[in-house]
């Protein structure tokens, strides 16, 4: 999930939440003060964003039980959804067998798929199916050579992106 360094999902970034260092802006306002190292500044908001009785183990469970409600209007969780139904975006991985490779140290997609059969009761042919769907609306963009990336590689797009200056027209990097 987003933002496990800082204890918060910063991919939905609630500008009014009251809580401290929920959003974007309150995490930006604490690592910009002065007088702790940065590393300690972060400790500080993972630890006031999870309490130290969590434990991994807890926390998935916690996240399941939420994919799980089907009662629920959570927009992260209605995201999730999207994600496994409709979308078949998945992060990359570093195995070669992945719908998504793109050979760096990144295997959240086993994670991502996982959060998908047991969050929403999904097999594993119907997320298969997601994103061969996904590639046959898309084409084979290993080949496609006009998108532009602004993420650089955290995109799992680049590969077949312009991500490198190269001969032709001047591109802003």
């Amino acid at each position: 999930m987003n933002g496990w360094a800082t204890g918060v999902q910063l991919q939905y970034n609630d500008p009014e939440c009251k809580e401290d260092y929920c959003n974007i802006q309150r995490i930006c306002s604490k690592l910009t003060t002065r007088g702790k190292p940065p590393l300690d500044l972060l400790a500080d908001i993972y630890k006031t964003n999870v309490p130290s009785r969590e434990c991994l183990a807890e926390i998935l469970r916690s996240v399941i039980a939420a994919l799980q409600n089907g009662k629920s209007s959570d927009e992260g969780r209605m995201s999730e959804f999207h994600a496994c139904t409709s979308r078949g975006l998945y992060p990359t991985c570093s195995q070669a067998s992945c719908p998504f490779f793109t050979g760096r140290d990144r295997d959240y997609f086993y994670y991502a798929k996982w959060l998908c059969e047991l969050g929403f009761g999904l097999s594993d042919k119907e997320i298969l199916e997601g994103i061969e769907e996904l590639k046959a609306y898309v084409g084979d963009f290993r080949s496609t050579t006009n998108i532009l990336s602004i993420n650089g590689d955290a995109d799992p797009w680049y590969p077949s992106s312009i991500y490198e200056e190269g001969e032709g027209p001047e591109v802003e990097m």
